[in-house]
């Protein structure tokens, strides 16, 4: 299948190209930062963005399915997680 936007530069108001389940962590930062977060069970997130100097984490509370929530987050933290999230690359 042919892709016509292979050649172009990702950027992080783009479109997702790559979908990965989270397994939330209070001491590990994601692999890769994503452009987003998408909520696939409904609950709250703890999350570490990505320019946060702490790792103390900011509640992100009664996100519904389907949420898309637009910060780059470079730790899903377990404590106080209560969604389920998959990252949008």
């Amino acid at each position: 299948m042919a892709d016509p936007f292979a050649a172009s530069a990702d950027a992080v108001s783009a479109q997702a190209g790559r979908l990965v389940a989270v397994t939330p962590n209070d001491g590990t930062d994601l692999a890769d930062i994503p452009k987003a977060l998408w909520v696939s069970v409904a609950g709250t997130l703890n999350i570490v963005a990505v320019n946060d100097p702490t790792n103390a984490g900011t509640a992100l509370g009664s996100l519904p399915v389907g949420s898309i929530v637009p910060i780059r987050a470079r730790r899903v933290r377990a404590t106080g997680t209560t969604a389920t999230v998959v990252a949008l690359y």
